[in-house]
């Protein structure tokens, strides 16, 4: 038997997957990486050896501004290629073999345009300058992709989750003028019904007069029953437009995380080991190395003692200050154990508080992300629950009132009009028959008591469908066992979750859902499936997580598969009677134009 990975080298792989899923993304080349290695290539990476004096080091630095131009150019068809790749096996490997292109050709473009436009001799040591180049390119491009892909990440997301968000908040207005509306129809509807009652027992009661008001009162509910039955997509909401979040705006040193310090050494000491080693030898490079380390991990206390209880941009000077030090302390070591000089002194000072922005950056771009996905997931799922509620809530005074006046008046009239046939009615019979339809009519009047319940699954799928083109499949079975509140209840967060990732997670517009039970009927399973791509390591997000270790979430060809195994705990329950309820009440989808 195998030992397991230890902790190192699971952390390695997961460092390296996250590598791999930003060169193969399709945006690798952005204007942020375009811009780090125009700085890495003009500050850092130009060829300052032997060069003496101000004039020459400027020179050096424009020969090297030049050539990056030259291969931002030679780039860009790459750059375009990569966004219309649809493998992501093709788009990783173009980026990396360009990669290698640019740091073997770009110390040969350096020396040629140098030594033609400034007189600059070669300074050979090839093999290091590739290196250099090559380990720059391929650690601090893709931190810095990274960063901007999870910015990226978290405006797309955010701007999907609130247009959600608008639509449900134009859904609840909605909902509330469909209730006012309900409330003022049900109101005319049985004064309606109670003025012609009136009129019936003012006159003539016979046979005839009664069947001709049980008719009226079978109109009135058939009407209520259409209302009951019509979209809301012809309730006008003159609550003016929802207002939307303003995009704050945010400081670039509130930005600044405490980065990571073993990260940042080991991205500077890949990208300047084969200078260093060059200049100093082994030696060198060990001592250096364990300087910076510990200036690193000074440089982090300071920033965990000084930045406690201070505000972000606060805290995002102290993050820069500290690495500044750290750089300074880089050159001090720099004066004492080499011969170096001029401006390749100066790089550390540069190079340090630049790796380290980026690597804050980055931790700041993932905590962003995440945060602010999981506050507006919440968000849409508390308010997508609220609309269902709300919505539950505005139909259930006309299902009321249909099935009062389906039920309970129209039985009434066919007992009166039964007592009536042969002879007029006692006072008795006309008192009785007052009081009881004045009962129904106050029922009607005053409504259901307020519903909590946001496990309705017909509602739910009513209120989603303003977002998703929803298609349901709902075996017989499961529509038995959905009648179980707890069985509802799971369904319904299952289905939640599966929404809320399909609006959050791609641009998809349409979502099946699937509901089967077990052949022994002991669980339903439940599957969301949605058109996107799954991303990240598989980490179950906190939706995901709640729903047990019975959720799976998989890519299954372009589709993303949400599947919950739900126990039935109660499913001998397939025997419910519903004979209490001439009809269930209309699962209608509500669609806003």
């Amino acid at each position: 038997m195998s030992a397991p990975p230890s902790r190192a080298w699971s952390r390695l792989i997961t460092v390296a997957g996250h590598w791999w899923e930003t060169v193969s993304s399709g945006r690798f080349f952005t204007r942020w990486t375009l811009l780090a290695s125009g700085v890495a290539a003009i500050l850092i990476l130009s060829p300052y050896g032997g060069l003496d004096g101000v004039a020459e080091h400027l020179a050096a630095m424009a020969a090297s501004l030049l050539a990056w131009l030259v291969i931002v150019v030679l780039v860009l068809p790459v750059a375009v290629a990569e966004r219309r790749l649809e493998s992501a096996v093709a788009r990783g490997l173009l980026v990396i073999v360009a990669l290698l292109a640019v740091s073997i050709a770009r110390p040969y473009f350096n020396d040629a345009i140098a030594s033609t436009l400034f007189g600059h001799e070669s300074t050979g040591e090839w093999l290091q300058r590739i290196a250099t180049n090559a380990l720059s390119w391929f650690t601090v491009l893709p931190l810095v992709a990274a960063s901007a892909a999870w910015y990226a990440d978290a405006k797309e997301s955010a701007a999907r989750l609130a247009a959600a968000l608008a639509v449900f908040d134009d859904l609840r207005g909605r909902v509330i003028r469909y209730g006012q509306q309900n409330a003022a129809l049900l109101t005319d509807a049985v004064a309606d019904v109670r003025r012609r009652r009136d009129a019936l027992l003012a006159g003539t009661i016979d046979f005839d007069a009664v069947r001709a008001f049980a008719d009226q009162v079978r109109a009135a509910s058939h009407r209520l029953d259409d209302r009951l039955r019509s979209r809301l997509d012809g309730v006008v909401y003159d609550g003016g437009p929802t207002e939307s979040m303003p995009a704050r705006s945010v400081p670039f040193l509130a930005r600044l995380a405490r980065p990571n310090p073993v990260l940042v050494v080991v991205l500077y000491y890949l990208a300047s080991t084969p200078y260093t080693f060059a200049l100093g030898g082994l030696p060198l490079i060990v001592v250096a190395f364990t300087v910076l380390l510990a200036l690193a991990y000074t440089a982090d206390v300071v920033i965990r003692v000084a930045g406690r209880g201070h505000g972000p941009v606060l805290r995002g000077a102290i993050v820069l200050a500290s690495w500044i030090g750290v750089g300074l302390g880089i050159v001090g070591i720099g004066l004492v154990l080499t011969s170096a000089e001029g401006i390749i002194l100066v790089i550390p000072l540069v190079t340090i508080p630049a790796l380290a922005g980026v690597v804050g950056l980055t931790a700041d771009a993932v905590e962003r992300s995440r945060a602010q996905t999981r506050t507006l997931t919440d968000l849409l799922a508390h308010t997508a629950a609220l609309a269902t509620a709300q919505t539950a809530q505005a139909r259930e005074p006309l299902w009321r009132a249909v099935d009062l006046l389906h039920d309970r008046v129209q039985s009434r009239c066919v007992i009166f009009a039964a007592r009536v046939d042969d002879r007029p009615p006692t006072p008795e019979e006309v008192r009785r028959f007052r009081i009881d339809t004045e009962s129904a009519f106050a029922e009607i009047l005053v409504g259901a008591p307020e519903r909590s319940d946001t496990t309705d699954l017909d509602g739910l799928l009513a209120i989603w469908s303003g977002i998703l083109d929803v298609r349901a499949d709902i075996d017989a079975a499961a529509v038995v066992a959905l009648q179980d509140a707890e069985v509802a209840a799971e369904v319904g967060a299952v289905v939640s979750e599966g929404f809320v990732n399909a609006v959050k997670h791609s641009a998809a517009r349409a979502a099946r859902l699937s509901v089967s039970t077990s052949p022994d009927e002991s669980e339903l399973r439940v599957t969301v499936s949605s058109s996107g791509t799954l991303r990240g390591t598989g980490t179950p997000g906190l939706g995901l997580a709640s729903l047990g270790e019975r959720a799976h979430l998989r890519q299954e060809g372009d589709q993303v598969v949400l599947e919950v195994i739900v126990p039935l705990t109660h499913h001998e329950a397939t025997t419910f009677d519903t004979s209490h309820r001439r009809r269930r009440p209309p699962t209608m989808a509500i669609r806003l134009p």
